[in-house]
């Protein structure tokens, strides 16, 4: 009874003792902040970080969330947003939040007017995705297009052309001049190229016969040897007019053939002069981010628009 008091004081000191160790056994973890400017990539998606500098012509430099400094090409780079206000983490392949992103930028497109016949069709597809073929205009079209989509013409009757781009600059026109190659021709040159081989070879077959009868002979009805020269002449002439006519046929078939293997697209304008406006990286705000210490890169220069 008397050792009660003692055992509780013991207790209780051993208590307090083990306090501090366990405070010390739990640190809390406390998440790095994720910066709150975004650099968009052509390719899609986005870097999120704090942005250290911005270099036109070779990239930007953001740090990331790990502390790292992370560099973007000039190359991959869509539209650079930077902010002064901070935003929610965003995790997972999550979006940024439209609060910090810039107006979506309108797809480039042409005017296009087509030379060729009125039932012509223009189809066309976005260079990315699975998209299948769809039918742009017909005839003479006169109306605006995408500029950056694949394109072919084809249309009933028609051979269909090889896949082209437009040439152009977004807002500007293009003009096509079509030269149909027929469906329906085609397969006729294809089918006198067979015919007249076929009739080449049987008036060659021919010429050899009648040379070889013409130099044989006969017995007559009185008994007397009658030569076959003349049959074997008639023999080599029909050959030779019947391989004539072929050979004939055949070069026919054939240039019917290769004049409507495809139909011909002829265009104006120059592709090359809208891909440097075009592509250029888009700043949706006043940019002027002081350059994080000891970071790399040239100091952060200031656009507007």
């Amino acid at each position: 009874m008397h050792g009660s008091p003692l055992k509780g004081v013991a207790v209780a000191l051993a208590l307090l003792a083990s306090t501090p160790a366990l405070a010390q056994s739990a640190p809390v973890a406390v998440a790095a902040p994720v910066g709150p400017d975004v650099v968009y990539l052509k390719g899609g998606g986005f870097v999120r970080g704090t942005l250290v500098d911005v270099i036109p012509g070779q990239g930007a430099h953001i740090q990331v969330a790990t502390g790292e400094i992370t560099t973007v090409p000039w190359k991959s780079i869509d539209r650079v947003v930077p902010t002064a206000v901070p935003s929610p983490e965003i995790s997972g392949g999550e979006a940024p939040p439209q609060a910090h992103a810039g107006p979506a930028r309108a797809p480039a497109k042409v005017r296009l007017h087509v030379d060729g016949p009125a039932d012509v069709e223009i189809a066309g597809r976005p260079t990315e995705g699975n998209a299948g073929w769809t039918t742009v205009c017909t005839g003479a079209c006169d109306q605006p297009v995408p500029l950056d989509w694949q394109y072919e013409v084809r249309g009933d009757g028609i051979k269909t052309s090889s896949m082209f781009f437009l040439n152009g600059v977004d807002g500007g026109s293009a003009a096509l001049k079509v030269d149909p190659a027929s469906k329906g021709t085609f397969v006729l040159g294809v089918v006198g190229i067979g015919a007249g081989a076929l009739g080449t070879v049987v008036g060659g077959y021919l010429v050899l016969f009648g040379v070889i009868w013409g130099r044989t002979s006969s017995v007559g009805s009185n008994g007397a040897a009658v030569s076959n020269q003349s049959t074997g002449d008639a023999l080599v002439t029909g050959g030779a007019v019947t391989g004539g006519v072929g050979l004939a046929v055949v070069v026919g078939g054939l240039l019917m053939t290769v004049a409507n293997i495809s139909t011909g697209v002829k265009q104006t304008g120059s592709r090359d002069a809208r891909a440097a406006p075009t592509f250029l990286p888009r700043f949706e705000s006043a940019l002027a981010v002081p350059p994080v210490p000891g970071a790399l890169g040239a100091p952060l220069v200031t656009v507007r628009f």
